[in-house]
């Protein structure tokens, strides 16, 4: 009869794990929506300032970075099914309230309020997995990471036909409505689930060990520099870049966003081919990454500052993306750096940093193009409640000069990562 009970209960726990991964889908979607799917529409309808739109994709970065480090200290102490409870039920009220708004400060707090929801489904999925399958976690955690990459796929040329057919409330109300009810399963899944919460051991000096580790904190800043570049594109400019610049449609900007997004997922899902292929020289990929990276910024500076053809455009941007796909890699070598007891702290703390720079990216754009919204350099089509504003190639220009400044210290700090194979054979 208990062996009965333990596999009723395992059961249980497999279904939250598929809704869950559902979540996940939609959290990954969410990274890239605002404001990139919708910033033209946004600005259209709602006359915010390029800064305000930036500042609303910054809020949900900075607190999905929050919640990646509170809730890594936190979930080996309450368990995967009662993180996942809350923190999907923010990441729910978050979706919902977002599309009801038209307050710039509403607005920024909807996404942060989703933001911390969002951060807490990745961290309680990944306590879920190493529960029901802790001798497969690596494959089974791949599964469903795949799973959510696919999410910035879909808020890409999908997403942006939707918005275009409904509205961007609408389509907004519309995938809160399908979380609303994987959220509603896990709910009346988890009774029966919820472990015991743990006793008052410390939950704070696996933290402080890892942040005295100076390689894993040059791999931090190097994997943070990597992700805030590219996710700077996906989530704030890219798309208008291609449409102001390149003069792309707004769909066909939109499907160059999905290809991107395909392109990091296709890198993820290769990570275990691109370890075998550099052998006992992993240090080299994070070092080959990080030049990528400074090599996409440099050549954003180029076409841009040069008035290069638009069609070259989508090349710089494939350049930021292909480092960004090396997560797994990261996560490996985070892995291997730090002790085995703390590799669940070590790579929350690895994500912690990636979303950091992320949100510091997306901040740091619309401070660049509040530049360029007033005098001589705004140009608007009209439109209800001020048109959209169409920016100049110099302020992207300036925005890759910042990428290139940051990508630089992403280079240095790459060299001082040391190699771990070493460390593994032993």
């Amino acid at each position: 009869m208990e062996i009965d009970a333990v596999n009723a209960v395992r059961r249980k726990k497999f279904y939250i794990l598929c809704f869950a991964t559902l979540l996940m889908f939609f959290t990954s979607m969410n990274k890239v929506l605002v404001p990139g799917a919708v910033f033209s529409d946004m600005q259209s309808s709602l006359g915010v300032s390029g800064g305000e739109l930036a500042a609303m994709g910054a809020s949900f970065m900075y607190c999905y970075a929050l919640s990646q480090l509170v809730l890594g200290l936190l979930c080996h102490k309450f368990g995967g099914v009662r993180i996942l409870l809350i923190g999907g039920s923010l990441f729910t009220a978050g979706s919902i309230l977002f599309p009801f708004f038209r307050d710039p400060v509403l607005l920024i707090a909807a996404r942060g309020i989703t933001g911390i929801g969002a951060g807490t489904v990745f961290i309680a999925l990944a306590k879920l997995i190493a529960d029901i399958f802790p001798k497969k976690f690596s494959t089974v955690l791949g599964i469903t990471l795949f799973i959510g990459y696919l999410g910035p796929v879909a808020g890409g040329f999908p997403f942006v036909a939707f918005v275009k057919k409904v509205g961007w409330d609408k389509a907004f109300l519309s995938i809160g409505g399908l979380i609303v009810l994987a959220m509603l399963a896990i709910i009346l899944l988890s009774p029966g689930t919820l472990k015991k919460i743990r006793g008052s051991e410390s939950i704070f000096s696996p933290l402080f060990l890892i942040l005295k580790n100076h390689p894993s904190n040059f791999l931090s800043v190097s994997s943070m520099i990597i992700f805030g570049a590219h996710y700077m594109i996906l989530t704030t400019i890219g798309q208008k870049t291609l449409e102001d610049y390149a003069l792309f449609s707004h769909y066909f900007a939109s499907l160059w966003m999905s290809v991107l997004a395909g392109i990091v997922a296709a890198c993820n899902l290769g990570a275990g081919s691109i370890l075998a292929l550099f052998g006992e020289k992993r240090r080299r990929i994070l070092i080959t990454a990080s030049c990528l990276c400074l090599a996409g910024g440099i050549a954003g500076i180029s076409v841009f500052g040069l008035h290069l053809p638009g069609v070259l455009v989508p090349g710089v941007f494939i350049l930021l993306a292909l480092p960004a796909g090396c997560f797994p890699l990261y996560g490996t070598h985070a892995k291997e750096l730090n002790p085995p007891e703390h590799v669940g702290l070590s790579v929350a703390m690895l994500n912690f940093f990636a979303f950091v720079g992320i949100a510091i990216g997306g901040n740091a754009a619309g401070l660049v193009l509040s530049r360029y919204e007033t005098g001589e350099f705004i140009r608007k089509v009209a439109g209800s409640a001020g048109g959209v504003i169409h920016y100049p190639a110099e302020a992207y220009r300036d925005i890759f000069i910042v990428i290139t400044s940051f990508a630089v210290i992403g280079v240095i700090c790459a060299f001082f990562v040391p190699e771990t194979y070493k460390k593994e054979e032993k």
